[in-house]
């Protein structure tokens, strides 16, 4: 036991060999930046909690709540529950009690109800939500988010994965078939010419043949991932949204190992300038095919550590 100077506390340091060890998060980067005129991204962190949010731009419709867009309505809320969080509750509790709020509020805020033939109109995001619960990390996964974990013995792994990744794939591929046909095309008129196959995608939203996807309701739950890992002290975090993940899977400038690597060497903000120098290289989409020339672009960086316990 040492004194801490000016502290007027005893205070335990912590022995990352200890079993007993209290962990918590400490987060050393946060960025989100739009692709559009509303960022439709969110996230936070705590002692114990950290998620990420990806709203889904909705189609052309009529709106169904107030605010920016309802993607953002969806993400504020989300983000406004989760910031409150403060008991040891497993992750599932916490996200059954998170579609609860939001089924509720969704129905004191909506503007109309949603046609009964276009549920492709509520509004849904991603999310990737990471809690420390006793010695592990818990992960919960629902959409294309991607987390990334690095343990101290330098091992990284994935967590999250998300049949909508494949869907997206099969508008790439069409979006590619109809550039080479009409080369001269604007992406803007391409664009429009998906949008059936887009529509069709967003209707298999939490469906059994579909994807899950949080939203105002609570089908939802049912499609969460979840996962679980030992964390000890020096055990790094990133969770990025796919805008984000672009500089893996669409721009091909890192794998999951390096891109956590650069986050903590060189910044987020570095790389969010690489990516969006990549983006408006090609503002046409044919040098790297995408669904957005520009998309929202999140990213959360975290380390585990252990706790200080102190003593009055």
């Amino acid at each position: 036991m040492v004194q801490l100077a000016n502290s007027g506390h005893d205070v335990d340091m912590p022995d990352a060999s200890n079993p007993h060890t209290r962990l918590s998060f400490r987060r050393q980067g946060w960025l989100s930046i739009p692709g559009g005129a509303t960022n439709e991204d969110g996230g936070g962190s705590g002692a114990h909690f950290a998620w990420l949010l990806d709203g889904a731009t909705g189609l052309p419709q009529q709106r169904l709540l107030p605010g920016d867009s309802d993607a953002e309505w969806l993400v504020s809320e989300s983000c406004s529950f989760l910031e409150r969080l403060t008991d040891g509750s497993p992750a599932a509790h916490h996200l059954g009690a998170l579609s609860a709020f939001l089924s509720s509020r969704f129905q004191a805020a909506r503007v109309r109800a949603p046609s009964p033939d276009r549920l492709e109109e509520l509004p849904s995001a991603s999310l990737a939500f990471a809690a420390i619960e006793g010695q592990l990390l818990k992960i919960a996964n629902i959409g294309d988010c991607r987390t990334l974990v690095r343990f101290p013995e330098g091992a990284t792994r994935q967590f999250g994965d998300s049949p909508v990744s494949a869907l997206d794939a099969q508008v790439l591929r069409r979006l590619v078939e109809l550039q080479r046909s009409d080369p001269h095309a604007s992406y803007g008129a391409l664009r429009a010419r998906l949008a059936p196959l887009i529509r069709r995608n967003r209707l298999l939203k939490n469906q059994p043949n579909g994807y899950g996807v949080l939203e105002p309701r609570d089908s939802w739950l049912q499609n969460v991932q979840y996962f679980e890992a030992g964390a000890p002290p020096g055990t790094h975090v990133l969770m990025v949204s796919d805008g984000f993940y672009r500089l893996v899977d669409h721009y091909h400038l890192y794998d999951d190992e390096s891109l956590l690597a650069a986050a903590l060497d060189d910044g987020l903000e570095v790389l969010a300038r690489r990516l969006r120098q990549v983006e408006d290289e090609d503002p046409e989409c044919r040098a790297h095919p995408r669904l957005k020339p520009r998309d929202d672009a999140s990213a959360l960086l975290l380390v585990v550590e252990a706790m200080p316990r102190s003593r009055g």
